[in-house]
């Protein structure tokens, strides 16, 4: 049986049909993913100021792989090419609603808020070039940098 964690990572595909990135399920059929995913689905530049009307494809590679599911941009905040901050940093997010339930089995994964994040352990699921199948990393987090992110690289 999927963990909740598995249960709620989506596949990104292009339109030509290769896979392009992941994000996961957040709401019955709300998804959260990067906004630079899904301007490399349509093959338009990342700083897009307005989202793709076009639906976007994707599947749940671990619960139904290369069952597609259609989806629609819903929120949009792209990458900024001027390099300002937006909302306090928060940019390169997109957010879409499937235009169907999701697969038997899909459930929305948990969002954690957490100040203190040294030696907090993560696993993360991603499709990194060659990778079409996905693959895992884990790791430690410490802490912000000056910018106040936590990368994870």
């Amino acid at each position: 049986m999927p963990t909740q964690l598995e249960s709620a990572i989506v596949r990104f595909w292009s339109v030509g049909r290769s896979v392009i990135g992941t994000g996961f399920l957040v709401d019955d059929r709300k998804i959260l993913t990067c906004a630079h995913v899904v301007t490399s689905a349509f093959n338009i530049p990342d700083d897009t100021p307005e989202p793709p009307a076009e639906k976007i494809w994707v599947d749940f590679p671990l619960l139904a792989p290369r069952e597609t599911y259609s989806a629609r941009v819903i929120f949009w905040q792209p990458e900024r090419s001027d390099n300002s901050i937006i909302s306090e940093g928060e940019e390169d997010i997109a957010g879409l609603e499937l235009d169907t339930d999701p697969p038997a089995g899909a459930r929305p994964g948990n969002l954690v808020l957490a100040e203190d994040l040294w030696n907090h352990k993560f696993r993360a699921f991603g499709f990194p070039d060659g990778y079409e199948d996905g693959v895992w990393a884990s790791g430690v987090l410490r802490a912000r940098r000056t910018d106040d992110w936590v990368r994870i690289k």
